[in-house]
């Protein structure tokens, strides 16, 4: 016999499978990178999927806070930008933004929590996700937020990692050393 671990459809290879099928391969992952950078930089998380199947396949991406995050995601005094038009995301060789994807059918949602399509071929190398800090006057210290990443219709764990910002007023160039 055969074992199909892809995403398919055991009775009909190459299909995408339904999770309500008995043997359904129901066990592939997201992974996701962390980033730490100055305030006013962009954070750049990578996120990927475990195996490669041959359907397509919806990774749906989150950003929160708690367990200790004490970044504003949005509203006034907001660390990142969140809106659709500023988060970026680089597929391969090419860089749109979250809201161009949104508006061709390859993702939804919002700058907060939103769904993308990947192709069996994307999926082999992932994507990153893009997201500016906001450059503010008061000095905040470290400030974090949780990214999450998880594959649609699949029983994985969501992968989470952290996004920090650092805003204590020291020199990006010279750590440690006051700021101009």
């Amino acid at each position: 016999g055969t074992i199909v671990d892809d995403g398919s459809d055991p009775a009909n290879p190459g299909q995408p499978g339904n999770p309500a099928t008995p043997g359904y391969d129901n066990d592939r992952a997201a992974t996701v990178t962390g980033d730490a950078v100055y305030e006013g930089s962009t954070l750049v998380h990578h996120v990927g999927v475990t195996g490669t199947g041959t359907a397509n396949t919806v990774v749906t991406v989150s950003l929160s806070t708690g367990g200790g995050d004490t970044a504003t995601l949005s509203g006034a005094g907001a660390d990142v930008d969140l809106d659709p038009t500023q988060i970026e995301i680089v597929i391969g060789s090419t860089t749109k933004t979250l809201a161009t994807m949104i508006s061709e059918g390859k993702a939804s949602g919002t700058g907060s929590s939103f769904n993308i399509t990947l192709t069996p071929t994307e999926q082999a190398s992932g994507f990153d996700v893009r997201i500016k800090s906001v450059d503010d006057t008061p000095l905040e210290g470290r400030e974090s937020y949780t990214i999450s990443a998880s594959v649609t219709g699949q029983e994985a764990a969501v992968a989470t990692a952290k996004g920090t910002i650092v805003d204590d007023g020291s020199d990006p160039a010279n750590p440690g050393q006051p700021g101009n």
